[in-house]
């Protein structure tokens, strides 16, 4: 928020009026509630590891349905979501002043989890691989 200037832009644009002020304890607390937000999308992504994980472009389905569905088919009409471009009287440049922001961290989440994951089950496969070795020499 403070790289962004979040504070003066909410401060003075008039799209933003209905927002709380950055000293305000709810908003201190957010990143809190980002770990709430964080396990729901891991139950609502849970059912689409195996496709997310094993393809090789899978951190770009993964940022593909984040971004689409958290930005661009957001179902209130905030700025920068298709709801806010038809229903609101916001500039084309306050739609997009976010969007740098949600861009890089969709994307940094998205290969981020899409690395870790890959690198997990590479080692599972290679555990599995020196059990079998490993029972086959007993044997």
């Amino acid at each position: 928020m403070t790289l962004m200037g979040y504070e003066s832009e909410f401060a003075q644009n008039q799209s933003f009026a209905h927002f709380r002020p950055m000293d305000s304890p709810i908003v201190r607390a957010a990143v809190l509630f980002q770990f709430i937000r964080g396990a729901m999308f891991a139950l609502i992504l849970y059912p689409f590891r195996e496709i997310i994980t094993s393809g090789k472009y899978g951190w770009l389905i993964l940022f593909g349905v984040i971004w689409g569905l958290t930005c661009l088919g957001a179902v209130n009409a905030t700025p920068g979501s298709i709801e806010g471009f038809i229903y609101t009287e916001v500039s084309l440049k306050d739609h997009l002043v976010g969007m740098p922001e949600v861009i890089t961290q969709a994307l940094a989440f998205s290969g981020l989890f899409w690395w870790w994951e890959r690198k997990a089950k590479s080692k599972l496969i290679d555990r599995d691989k020196n059990i079998v070795a490993h029972k086959g020499e007993t044997l």
